[in-house]
C-alpha cells in the first residue's frame, strides 16, 4: 500500500469511527401516538403545536426511558391498526383498559381514572339517564364511550350518532344534531368552559383506569414503561400533571398515586407479577 492510500485509509478510517461515536451519543426515540382532538389530553394549540396531560405524561416517561420524545399524530379510528402496524411504539392517548383489548395489546398499569360525562347545551334536563330516552347521543368512534353506548342505547331508549373526534361531538350538541355528546369526563368538562352555553350535567364512573399500551411481542419495552410511570407516581410527578391539567390534586386511592405490583393492570391478559425494584431517575 502506497503512503497516499494508507493516509486515505487512516482518514476513513477515522471518520467512519467519529460517525459511529456520534451514533452512539444519540438517544433513542420513544414514538408515541395521540389523538389530538381529546383535550386537555392531547389538543392543538393556536400555533398548531399538540399539548396536554397525556403529552406531558409521555414526555416524562420518555426522560425517565433516557430517550428523545416524538409524538405521532393519529386519528383515534387508526390508533390501534397503527401500533399493529409498527407505525409507532406506545399510544399515549388516553386508552381505557379493557378485558377485550388486553387480548390484543400489553396495558402498563393505570394512571388515571376513567369516568365517562355527558356534554349537553346549559339550558337541557338530564337529572338521570332515564331522560336520554328517545334521545340522540354523540360519541367519538371506537372509542370506550362508544363502547358504553352500544351496550346501554335498548337500555336507555337512545339512539346512537358517530363522529371521528370529540370536537365533533361537542359541536354535534351545539347545532342541534344531538341532545348529547359523550366522552371522558375530563375533555368534556374543558370543552364546557371552553364552549359558551354548554354543560356537563351527568357522568358515569367506570370504575377502571386510562394507561398506554405497547404491542404483546414486546413485554420489555412494556415493563420499562410502566417502571417509568411507577417512578412518576412514587415522586409526584404524575400528581402535579394532575392538578396542572384537571385543577385539582388526584384522590389518595387513584390510579395517579397508587403504584400496582408486577407489571400492568392485574386480572388483565400480559400481567406479570414479577416483583422489581424501582430505579429512578
Amino acid at each position: 500500500m502506497t503512503n497516499y492510500l494508507r493516509k486515505f485509509a487512516g482518514v476513513a478510517l477515522g471518520i467512519g469511527l467519529a460517525s459511529l461515536s456520534g451514533l452512539g451519543a444519540q438517544a433513542e426515540v420513544l414514538k408515541a401516538a395521540a389523538d389530538p382532538t381529546i383535550p386537555p389530553f392531547a389538543y392543538r394549540t393556536v400555533s398548531g403545536d399538540v399539548e396536554g396531560f397525556n403529552v406531558d405524561v409521555g414526555k416524562a416517561v420518555a426522560k425517565q426511558l433516557g430517550r428523545d420524545f416524538e409524538l405521532v399524530v393519529q386519528e383515534w379510528s387508526g390508533i390501534f391498526a397503527g401500533l399493529f402496524a409498527g407505525h409507532f411504539d406506545v399510544i399515549i392517548a388516553p386508552v381505557t383498559i379493557t378485558q377485550e383489548r388486553s387480548k390484543s395489546m400489553a396495558f402498563t398499569e393505570g394512571y388515571l381514572e376513567t369516568s365517562l360525562g355527558f356534554l349537553t347545551k346549559a339550558d337541557a334536563e338530564l337529572s338521570d339517564l332515564a331522560a336520554l330516552k328517545g334521545k340522540v347521543v354523540a360519541v367519538n368512534n371506537g372509542a370506550i364511550a362508544d363502547t358504553w353506548a352500544q351496550e346501554n342505547a335498548a337500555k336507555y331508549g337512545f339512539e346512537i350518532q358517530r363522529y371521528l373526534n370529540v370536537p365533533d361531538t361537542a359541536q354535534a350538541v351545539q347545532s342541534g344534531r344531538a341532545f348529547a355528546a359523550l366522552a371522558e369526563t375530563g375533555t368534556m368538562a374543558y370543552l364546557a368552559t371552553k364552549q359558551p352555553g354548554l354543560k356537563v350535567p351527568q357522568t358515569i364512573n367506570l370504575g377502571g383506569a386510562f394507561a398506554f399500551a405497547v404491542k404483546p411481542e414486546n413485554p420489555e419495552l412494556r415493563s420499562r414503561i410502566d417502571t417509568a410511570i411507577e417512578c412518576l407516581k412514587q415522586d409526584g410527578t404524575l400528581a402535579a400533571l394532575h392538578e396542572k391539567w384537571f385543577g385539582f390534586p388526584p384522590a389518595a386511592d387513584s390510579p395517579s398515586v397508587n403504584i400496582v405490583p408486577g407489571y400492568g393492570p392485574v386480572g388483565f391478559e400480559n400481567y406479570d407479577p414479577t416483583e422489581h425494584d424501582l430505579a429512578c431517575n
